[in-house]
């Protein structure tokens, strides 16, 4: 949740990309309404221009079938349905316009909505806190100065439409009714497009201070996004003891399999590996344990202490320390060099049984 105690003037940071699915998730996005109703109007009016000659044409038909078998027959009832019918049909593309277009221009600001926006919230229903947004000074300023912007634009609109043909107007008062009809609706569709491209001007104006208005609000505190990254990331001391612990084991298991191994390949200043080969009952010589810098020299002096040959090839001790993971076998291709290693320490160690029998 946002601190709406927290004064504007502390939140210095920008929010956050968790900071900002949290808000979207409460549906707390930039959008503008006079944006959803300007395209929605310019839409209807360009579906009018493409439509309307069709759908005078179905609406003439539809009242002229309806009429006349309102003449031969009685069911009043039947008719009605009828004519409502067709009327929907009619005008059902100018609606489906009108309501793709108010789909869009909602789409284009939200994106997808969320599944937590449909849900009941009895808070919405107090009006005392969507109140005081309204009367907000910012909020009610920008309210009263965005209404009186769209009384200017109805006005201008109408005045430079209705202004060149005032006259003409006046003096077609005898024109017969279908043509002062089809001027009359060539007046409307001209004023209603320029009205919609006015208020789209002023709803991409009033959509941009509505982002703004939201960004300023998801804006956190420097102790906020410590605290947010503290949560995200884990606690320090846990991630320590957790690193601490793994630590411990990891010593546990290289005290217990570096003195099980046969040999123990390193580079002499990063990489150490232990082998451990046990002839049928293993296909392949095996990696016990591995390391590099510190670990690898706990490898070599728990290796020295219980007596494991230490070998240094650093070529084939970098290899299996990149290639083969601890407890797996070494790839066919390593054999022979593992091999040339593993016949290496058996014949010292069968030398020093030897010279200690003698």
């Amino acid at each position: 949740m946002i601190d709406e105690s927290v004064d504007q003037d502390e939140k210095t940071e920008e929010a956050t990309p968790q900071r900002r699915d949290q808000a979207r998730e409460r549906g707390q996005v930039a959008r503008s309404r006079d944006l959803v109703s300007a395209m929605t109007l310019l839409v209807g009016v360009a579906a009018l221009g493409l439509l309307s000659q069709s759908m005078v044409r179905a609406l003439g038909q539809m009242g002229a079938s309806t009429f006349g078998s309102l003449h031969r027959s009685g069911d009043a009832l039947a008719l009605c349905l009828s004519g409502a019918h067709g009327l929907l049909v009619s005008v059902a593309p100018f609606l489906g316009a009108t309501m793709a277009a108010a789909l869009v221009a909602t789409l284009m600001q939200t994106g997808m909505p969320q599944r937590s926006w449909v849900r009941i919230d009895l808070g919405r229903l107090n009006p005392l806190p969507r109140l005081g947004q309204m009367f907000s000074p910012g909020l009610a300023g920008w309210e009263l100065l965005k209404t009186g912007l769209k009384l200017g634009a109805v006005g201008l609109a109408a005045w430079q439409v209705l202004q060149p043909t005032w006259d003409e107007l006046g003096s077609r008062g005898a024109l017969p009714p279908a043509a002062l009809l089809a001027r009359m609706l060539e007046l409307s569709r001209s004023l209603l497009l320029r009205l919609g491209l006015l208020l789209l001007a002023l709803a991409v104006l009033d959509y941009i201070i509505s982002r703004w208005r939201t960004e300023r609000a998801l804006r956190m505190t420097r102790r906020e996004v410590r605290e947010e990254l503290r949560h995200s990331e884990g606690n320090p001391q846990v991630k320590r003891r957790l690193r601490r612990k793994a630590r411990e084991l990891l010593k546990r298991r290289l005290a217990v399999e570096v003195p099980k191994s046969d040999v123990v390949v390193v580079n002499p200043t990063h990489y150490a590996v232990a082998l451990s080969y046990r002839p049928g009952a293993m296909r392949a010589p095996r990696v016990l344990a591995k390391g590099v810098d510190h670990i690898a020299m706990r490898i070599r002096a728990l290796a020295r202490s219980a007596g494991v040959p230490v070998v240094s090839n650093p070529p084939l001790a970098r290899d299996l320390h990149r290639r083969v993971r601890v407890g797996g076998e070494i790839p066919t291709d390593l054999y022979r060099a593992v091999a040339e290693v593993l016949a290496f320490v058996y014949r010292i160690r069968q030398r020093t049984l030897g010279e200690a029998r003698s």
